[in-house]
């Protein structure tokens, strides 16, 4: 984590010893933890100065007390958002009741069913869960839009590189091969050819395993 500091003087290095001052005070607002459901799990290191999940939560939740900000934000990265869809408190989704407060949901899940397969879990805990989601209409359609939120991460431990290998990679292949082979002749989501070349197992480093899981939710999720 680096502080650039004004007037040409030199970049100075936050230290852990300087980010440990923010323990527990991560939030900047009490709005933030407090809009969101108590029925979601929020991440165990969620007080770590380090925290993705406080770091996507202040950013965005800041955009939830201000949602005129919200296209302005997102469509500084090319989205070309045209209207913010808003969220209905309470709404009813599939037996999961989405009671946050403001337009971006944190720990998207779906309905309470798993559409992956995934048995038991909840919000934000053994679920496939989007860090933030959001509804908008782009290009005059209305469209899902799924965030996951990086800040400090590394994936360098020997169980990062092949989530589809070994014991555990084999009931992982029998919970979510099914779901695409469903979507084979609708829309498929990746370009796989019948055989050979780019497959699922590409999908088996950690990071592109949480978008691949992302991904399928998301088409899933899509009634069109």
């Amino acid at each position: 984590m680096v502080l650039f500091e004004n007037k040409g003087r030199s970049m100075q290095k936050l230290e852990r010893q300087y980010q440990e001052q923010y323990r527990e005070k991560q939030f900047y607002s009490n709005f933030i933890p407090n809009a969101i459901s108590k029925g979601v799990k929020l991440h165990d290191e969620i007080n770590n100065p380090l925290s993705s999940a406080a770091a996507c939560l202040n950013v965005l939740g800041y955009l939830n007390i201000n949602p005129e900000r919200i296209i302005p934000f997102f469509n500084f990265f090319g989205l070309n958002i045209d209207n913010l869809i808003s969220f209905p408190k309470g709404v009813n989704i599939g037996g999961e009741i989405y009671d946050d407060e403001g337009p971006i949901i944190f720990e998207w899940i779906g309905p309470k069913k798993s559409l992956l397969n995934e048995k038991g879990g909840s919000r934000g805990q053994n679920r496939t869960s989007i860090d933030a989601f959001l509804l908008a209409e782009i290009n005059g359609k209305i469209s899902q839009l799924l965030i996951e939120w990086k800040f400090t991460e590394s994936y360098n431990k020997e169980n990062d590189f092949n989530k589809f290998g070994g014991l555990r990679g084999v009931e992982r292949l029998k919970r979510y091969a099914p779901v695409l082979a469903k979507q084979r002749n609708n829309s498929f989501p990746f370009n796989f050819k019948n055989e050979g070349s780019f497959g699922l197992n590409d999908f088996s480093y950690e990071p592109l395993y949480q978008l691949f899981r992302m991904t399928i939710l998301a088409k899933k999720n899509d009634p069109l």
